[in-house]
């Protein structure tokens, strides 16, 4: 018992550093297991040689499907975020395997609450480098927070838990689902955090989320 006070304690102090480390942040979208980014031309199927890249079928990567924040935005504004979109459209049709403008251009559109438009661009991701957890821990917090899809969002992080075991936000995110969304699940928040400290048991993250959840119940 005096344990769990302590750790309780322990979480309403770093409560907000703990929220905070949940928003996926352009400047840090790196691979989530490894803390690099991946080679995409080594994680492409080959055909006679060549290197093939999945298709990108989404919606258009320089256009928004809303313009609520813009409405916010001076012209200058408008015109570099737009223009930033552009860009990177034109630089993913010429190099459609650079990974770093894929998270760019998620984000961006993420940012201007096109959310249809950064699934499209995450789930692509998610083809690009299959063996990389960071497509599918921004699409698990864009079902759960945005779309409001949480069998797709478990998915998405039950699938970083298995490609990046060690990883704690795959078990903090998929515990917050079940804790705060669907509720129905929410007695196995504990359960996936339990899981998750005996892969990583000192990390901070992990503990503080258990806190909260022992709070709650």
């Amino acid at each position: 018992a005096i344990v769990v006070i302590a750790i309780i304690a322990a979480a309403l102090v770093g409560w907000n550093a703990w929220r905070s480390s949940l928003v996926a942040r352009p400047e840090n979208m790196q691979s989530a297991a490894t803390g690099t980014k991946p080679i995409i031309g080594e994680q492409t199927i080959r055909v006679g040689g060549t290197a093939v890249l999945p298709q990108y079928r989404g919606a258009p990567i320089d256009a928004l499907s809303t313009d609520e924040i813009l409405k916010l935005l001076t012209a200058e504004q408008k015109e570099r975020y737009l223009g930033e979109l552009q860009r990177l459209a034109k630089q993913l049709k010429e190099n459609p395997g650079d990974f770093s403008s894929w998270l760019q251009a998620a984000s961006l559109k993420n940012f201007f609450n096109d959310y249809a438009g950064s699934r499209d661009i995450w789930e692509h991701v998610a083809q690009l480098v299959p063996e990389d957890p960071t497509a599918h821990l921004n699409l698990g917090t864009l079902y759960t927070w945005n779309l409001a899809d949480y069998p797709r969002a478990e998915r998405n992080f039950k699938k970083v838990i298995e490609l990046a075991p060690s990883h704690a936000q795959g078990y903090v995110r998929l515990a917050e689902l079940y804790r705060l969304f669907w509720t129905e699940k929410k007695n196995e928040a504990p359960k996936i955090l339990l899981e998750g400290l005996q892969k990583a048991p000192r990390d901070r993250d992990l503990l503080l989320a258990l806190a909260n959840t022992y709070k709650d119940a």
